[in-house]
């Protein structure tokens, strides 16, 4: 009878094993948050679309016909570059707004955020330079953080980035690898980039050499104003069929804001060696979106189903906005500053100087109301007072009382 050694029980310490990025990596503060807000809380805190108006019943039927027709292609494993029916809608869709795209310039990714950490994949390397607005998404930076960037922060104000510190940047820190924008309702500030600056914008970067990465999740949530040409579609118009020898623009779309989160479905547009170096990397990541929920998006696009519920979603958010304004405007006026956005899914709040919003938290907290800090979104200077709030998840009566408690909180 084999008799088992006893072992060396030692307790590891997993962190000494750990690579240096992953020791220093903190995570993302908002979703920590979210997993630690109880039901009862009012939660302006994670960028959450309403879920009473997401497509569950168009998407269970649709999923019912996709499995008893197509069920083992739609479980089966499927290739890196995506579905090729939801590719070729989507293609449809961009050449439609003149951008001249074909099979080879589209990717499905496992939502935007996965575009973002393939991005960071192929362009960087430890201390490589990447523009970003200030403040900018905090999701970026999380997807870059292993890649030990160096950010060189683009001021912005009421009409998005300003251009010119583009040049100054580089003048003064020399060329970066590119520059990222959130280009509407910016995330998370609500800015637009207006449509002289996005000229602007794709000028300085074809006479620097630089990359643009457009990510563009909610240009279809706008409430006022006028639709604003993309950056991708811009440069499409001026390069015509040249724009996939010669296009800088990398564009990342989803679907998690206009039809549901859940199933994980983004895309990236890109000249072809982009998109090319985009599926090497995700072939060693997750090797395919879910081919199922893929075919279950195509599906409810070719009937048009987001085309018939974006107006009652566009609806819903313009007035849950305008509640958030007015609350604000009710209990913050004289002591805050904020701008109303055009659209998207948040305000972001300034308060006095001196104020720290994230000592503030813990408190709102326990007064069971929620709000992101504002310091996580900057990546070099910091607005301790600053603040992001969500209105499109709350129901209005649920944002004026968690208004009026932040309120009383500050006082």
């Amino acid at each position: 009878m084999s008799t088992i050694p006893a072992l060396d029980l030692h307790t590891p310490d997993w962190s000494l094993r750990f690579a240096e990025s992953t020791r220093q990596n903190k995570g993302s503060a908002i979703r920590d948050l979210l997993s630690v807000i109880g039901s009862q809380t009012i939660s302006f805190a994670g960028g959450l679309p309403a879920p009473e108006v997401f497509a569950v019943e168009e998407a269970a039927v649709a999923a019912d016909d996709i499995l008893a027709t197509e069920g083992r292609s739609a479980l089966q494993y499927g290739p890196t570059e995506g579905y090729r029916p939801l590719r070729e809608a989507l293609i449809a869709q961009w050449q439609a707004r003149g951008v001249n795209i074909g099979i080879e310039n589209i990717l499905i990714t496992s939502g935007a955020q996965q575009g973002l950490d393939l991005i960071g994949r192929i362009f960087l390397e430890p201390h490589d330079r990447v523009m970003v607005e200030s403040p900018t998404y905090v999701g970026a930076m999380s997807a870059w953080f292993g890649c030990q960037p160096h950010y060189l922060t683009m001021p912005m104000d009421h009409d998005g980035l300003i251009v010119e510190s583009v040049d100054d940047l580089t003048e003064r820190h020399g060329s970066a690898k590119f520059a990222y924008s959130v280009v509407n309702f910016q995330n998370p500030t609500g800015v637009t980039l207006s449509h002289p600056r996005r000229e602007a914008l794709i000028e300085t970067a074809h006479r620097l050499d630089m990359a643009l990465i457009e990510d563009d999740p909610y240009r279809a949530l706008r409430y006022t104003g006028h639709d604003i040409p993309g950056l991708i579609e811009i440069e499409g118009q001026m390069l015509g069929s040249e724009w996939n020898h010669r296009g800088r623009v990398i564009h990342l779309g989803t679907f998690s804001k206009t039809l549901m989160p859940g199933l994980r479905v983004g895309y990236a547009i890109a000249p072809a060696p982009v998109i090319r170096a985009m599926v090497i990397a995700k072939q060693g990541f997750d090797l395919h979106t879910s081919m199922l929920n893929q075919m279950i998006v195509e599906r409810l696009i070719t009937e048009k189903t987001i085309e018939r519920n974006l107006p009652n979603l566009i609806s819903l958010y313009h007035r849950r906005r305008d509640v958030m304004d007015a609350a604000l405007n009710e209990h913050f006026a004289g002591r805050a500053e904020w701008a109303v956005p055009d659209g998207g899914l948040f305000l972001w709040v300034k308060l006095p100087e001196g104020m720290n919003t994230e000592s503030l938290l813990p408190v709102a907290l326990e007064n069971q109301v929620a709000f992101v800090p504002g310091n996580g979104f900057f990546a070099v200077e910091k607005q301790p007072n600053t603040l992001r709030l969500n209105f499109s998840n709350q129901p209005e009566d649920r944002i004026k009382e968690g208004v009026r408690r932040l309120a009383s909180i500050l006082r």
